[in-house]
């Protein structure tokens, strides 16, 4: 088990050093923002806790003080630090700035006395031997350790239950998604907290009765939810300054995947238009440059369409609308089947392009497609369908 949280533990101290990191370096340009200031120091707490609970560095911590066991101090200090960050910040957040800050500097205060008295209560005691993972349970019948402990989960369920129901708060009325969702990751993750908690609060009271029963609750599950509430709570602070982006980027990923089998297509038909013909199926998996490659990827279709334009059935579009709209598909949705339809002859000429006896199938000079809106995404989004219903739709041919 050790093993384990040798590993565990430094994971989610990563995790708390990426996002403090990246909030020094907005608190670069803004030093003097309390609440940017409350942010960092609301990430980095947990992290430094992940970081002196690591076994190793645990007994490590131990041998350089020679105090058995003061890694356990340090870990639940910063726990207990780090919820009372978390409470200055919902102060700053929620309150104006002159009735905010006054309530942070009481809770600094107060939160201070609960501090000292935990290392008070914590030098009261002794601790022999080292317990890196098993601290709690061992020494929970020791009047004065139990008072600690007991101070130490009160006090951080006070902060995580006030982050949770704070943050859940906002995310009903803010309104960018990425921030309301950060906010939903936030209150998650605050409430697996309040689950180590309660878990902890369990075992203890389990050894006070005599029963080391719940032991593996203190020493193994309530850590790795604690583990998996602080990465929650990590990725909320970021998540709406990256989120945007990278949603954006996979939008373009999966259009310029989609639009594959009608760029081939016109490759096929009208390999001039195309600047690297061998673009195929390793090109689309590269992520370099790809708002450039959708980019060109839209006007090679574009202009392999212009240029084919003396190829396209309107007959055939009618017939492929026709067929779709009987079968009960919606609007947009016959848009593009009629506009494959019109193109597939220029496309994929062959004999089941060769005109009905009696039939008008005869070649006519159309503009490609119905009117789209000038905007780069909606147009993407048009070619995309339409690929798609070059290549699966039942209605086109």
């Amino acid at each position: 088990m050790i093993a384990f949280f040798n590993v565990a533990y430094p994971l989610c101290a990563l995790a708390g050093y990426a996002t403090a990191v990246y909030k020094v370096r907005d608190l670069r340009r803004d030093p003097a923002n309390p609440a940017l200031i409350a942010l960092t120091l609301a990430r980095l707490f947990p992290a430094l806790s992940f970081t002196f609970a690591t076994p190793a560095l645990y007994l490590a911590f131990d041998r350089v003080t020679g105090v058995a066991n003061l890694a356990s101090l340090m870990v639940y200090l910063l726990i207990v630090a780090n919820s009372v960050t978390a409470q200055v910040l919902l102060l700053l957040w929620s309150r104006p700035a002159g009735t905010a800050r006054a309530a942070a500097r009481r809770r600094l205060a107060g939160f201070g006395v609960v501090m000292a008295a935990m290392v008070a209560l914590f030098l009261a005691a002794s601790h022999p031997g080292e317990h890196a993972i098993d601290f709690d349970v061992t020494f929970a019948r020791q009047w004065s350790t139990a008072t600690f402990l007991v101070v130490y989960l009160a006090a951080f369920a006070v902060g995580l239950a006030l982050s949770a129901r704070m943050t859940w708060r906002f995310s009903r009325v803010v309104p960018q998604r990425w921030l309301r969702r950060g906010l939903v990751l936030n209150a998650v993750g605050a409430g697996l907290g309040l689950g180590y908690a309660a878990g902890k609060m369990v075992s203890i009271v389990a050894r006070w009765l005599g029963s080391d029963a719940l032991d593996v609750v203190n020493i193994l599950w309530a850590p790795v939810v604690a583990c998996v509430g602080a990465i929650l709570i990590a990725v909320s602070s970021s998540l709406p300054a990256w989120a945007p982006d990278a949603e954006a980027a996979v939008v373009r990923w999966r259009r310029y995947r989609r639009l594959e089998p009608l760029w081939r297509a016109v490759r096929d038909a009208k390999p001039a238009v195309v600047l690297d013909p061998r673009a195929g199926r390793l090109d689309r998996w590269d992520p370099r440059r790809l708002d450039e490659r959708l980019y060109r990827r839209v006007i090679e279709i574009r202009d392999g369409l212009l240029a084919a334009r003396p190829g396209f059935s309107e007959p055939a579009a009618a017939r492929a609308r026709a067929r779709a709209a009987a079968a009960g598909l919606p609007p947009e949705e016959q848009d593009a089947i009629a506009e494959a339809a019109r193109i597939a002859p220029a496309l994929h000429p062959g004999p089941q392009w060769t005109p009905e006896p009696g039939g008008a199938d005869t070649p006519v000079l159309a503009p490609p497609g119905p009117p789209v809106a000038d905007d780069a995404d909606a147009e993407a989004e048009w070619l995309c369908r339409v690929a798609y219903a070059l290549d699966r739709s039942p209605y086109v041919g």
